[in-house]
């Protein structure tokens, strides 16, 4: 019995997809630690505003400490719904 190598070319092809798959992954991750980074310089920002300016932004202090108190993973990326 001869092999046409088609069962060679399917396994390629599998591993070829898995690759991608890892890579789309890594992708991923990249953008939701860049994401995740952002908030945290945000919330930093945000505790170096003193009350004046919280009240312009709309914000009391209360809520600014509440805000700033959060882990650095406690957050939903504005894609997610």
């Amino acid at each position: 019995m001869q092999s046409n190598g088609m069962g060679a070319r399917i396994a390629r092809g599998r591993w070829r997809l898995a690759g991608w798959r890892f890579i789309s992954g890594i992708g991923a991750l990249w953008r939701w630690l860049r994401f995740a980074a952002s908030v945290r310089r945000q919330r930093i920002d945000l505790a170096e505003l003193d009350d004046r300016l919280l009240e312009d932004i709309g914000i009391s202090p209360r809520q600014a400490r509440r805000e700033m108190s959060r882990s650095v993973w406690d957050f939903r990326h504005p894609d997610r719904k």
